[in-house]
């Protein structure tokens, strides 16, 4: 009875592959967050449940700040 059950599939196998990523400190968990937070809020939006879609998309935008403060880090950081 599930609305979207690949999308859902899809959004939780990727959070898990995102988390041990960045259990791993790899910078591509905040990407993969990224698209992770891209889908689910397209997903909830999509089924009407507002508020889990914005809380989403705050998600998203932290992923976003995350990459940014993560690549500056990294840049500044001796080789």
């Amino acid at each position: 009875d599930a609305a979207a059950p690949l999308i859902d599939a899809t959004i939780a196998g990727m959070s898990v592959t995102a988390q041990l990523l960045q259990s791993q400190r790899k910078v591509e968990s905040w990407i993969l967050w990224i698209a992770v937070d891209a889908l689910a809020t397209g997903l909830f939006w999509s089924r009407g449940l507002i508020a889990t879609s914005i809380l989403y998309a705050i998600f998203f935008a932290i992923a976003l700040w995350g990459l940014v403060a993560w690549r500056r880090t990294m840049e500044r950081a001796p080789a």
